[in-house]
């Protein structure tokens, strides 16, 4: 948010106001802790999106990545995030969400994972190794 120049908290009333313009359904907040190593380990976004989240919405976070790959559509609302290309960011279609199809899918998980190497980890078949185990 730093980077687009927003405050958090007026972001974040503002969005909510947004959503409830076209849907009713409850409005849960997840607060990024400050320090990731931090995290609560007995909330996990996962386990969040297990329990019955119908979309996520979210300014720019790698949550969005997760939650489509997780089969929950998401909304990112900066300019342009890694989710952008699969995610809707307009909220006025928060009960018609985008669902991207499975070779949609496909290529944006080929075209994350292509820039999360090192050349090292290329050339040494580290990243194959890697991505064979998964």
């Amino acid at each position: 948010m730093k980077f687009y120049e927003k405050d958090l908290d007026e972001w974040l009333a503002d969005t909510i106001k947004e959503i409830k313009k076209f849907t009713d359904r409850p409005v849960e907040v997840r607060r990024r802790n400050k320090q990731r190593l931090n995290r609560i380990v007995n909330n996990t976004l996962e386990q969040a999106l297990n329990d019955d989240v119908f979309a996520l919405v979210t300014f720019n976070s790698n949550a969005a990545v997760e939650s489509i790959f997780h089969g929950i559509p998401a909304f990112a609302l900066a300019p342009i995030s890694a989710a952008s290309p699969v995610a809707s960011n307009d909220l006025s279609k928060i009960e018609t969400p985008y669902y991207p199809d499975k070779d949609k899918l496909h290529a944006w998980g080929c075209h994350l994972a292509y820039g999360q190497f090192h050349l090292s980890e290329l050339k040494s078949g580290k990243a194959k190794q890697m991505l064979e185990k998964q």
